[in-house]
């Protein structure tokens, strides 16, 4: 759980930077709703998976090592340009 507060941290800090500025509300109320619509479901999809018989632990863990790489992956097709801070 604090893995994905400190994930849900860094996104909302670059935010502002890739989203268009009138449409920053609008996103983060979406965003803001299926970050927290995953922190329910995340834990019954887990037990969902854990009562299935063929899965055992370690295939359940490598199931969930394999979401994060997904995300990963996703997350390098944000296209990002660092701004230049003018303040000098």
């Amino acid at each position: 759980m604090n893995l994905m507060l400190a994930l849900n941290s860094a996104a909302k800090a670059i935010t502002p930077e890739v989203v268009i500025k009138i449409y920053l509300q609008k996103f983060n109320a979406i965003s803001n709703t299926f970050f927290n619509l995953a922190n329910m479901a995340a834990p019954l999809v887990g037990g969902a998976l854990l009562t299935i018989k063929n899965i055992d632990f370690s295939e359940f863990l490598l199931i969930n090592a394999l979401s994060y790489i997904v995300a990963l992956c996703m997350n390098f097709l944000i296209p990002y340009k660092k701004v230049q801070d003018e303040k000098k």
